[in-house]
């Protein structure tokens, strides 16, 4: 026989899963500012350490890859974020998650190519509404970051630039 109750909970997990890490690691790595803001509630909070306030004024300008942006950033080649598999507790309509994340960074300064490498973790507070689950409060906190002064490419290797969300590849897979 079905256990609806655990049914209803893994569906509850996996809806939870993609907004904590899924769309959130693709709303940064492509700059879709809508995709960011569509994981969190209207009235989340967050807290970066650099900033402490309401999620979607936040992420209204996070989109590094946008000259229209304070946040456009000509230097930057490319960037990803992977968030690991979450910690989930499910409480009824509430939920906390832990989630551990590992990003990487490709710039070019005055002519000089660089990386960098950062390791953090995100603590979550996230709320079931009429919208479904979304974040309601973030905690980041960053475990570490190196920077590299140069970086080696790898001949031959394809290496993604001009990331945002009027790419070729992000508008295919926004259709799937």
């Amino acid at each position: 026989m079905l256990d609806e109750q655990a049914v209803q909970r893994l569906i509850d997990k996996d809806a939870i899963a993609e907004v904590v890490g899924l769309r959130y690691a693709r709303g940064l790595d492509w700059g879709d500012v809508e995709l960011l803001q569509s994981c969190f509630h209207p009235d989340a909070v967050v807290d970066y350490g650099v900033f402490k306030g309401n999620a979607h004024e936040f992420f209204a300008t996070q989109n590094s890859y946008d000259p229209q942006q304070p946040t456009y950033d000509p230097g930057l080649l490319n960037q990803f974020h992977y968030c690991f598999p979450p910690q989930i507790e499910i409480d009824g309509d509430t939920a906390h998650s832990e989630v551990y994340s590992w990003a990487g960074r490709r710039f070019n300064r005055d002519g000089k190519n660089g990386q960098a490498v950062a390791g953090s973790r995100y603590i979550d507070t996230l709320e079931r509404r009429d919208t479904g689950w979304k974040i309601s409060s973030r905690h980041v906190f960053v475990e570490f970051v190196h920077i590299f002064d140069s970086m080696d490419t790898m001949p031959g290797f394809n290496f993604m630039s001009g990331q945002g969300p009027s790419h070729p590849f992000y508008r295919r897979m926004s259709q799937i």
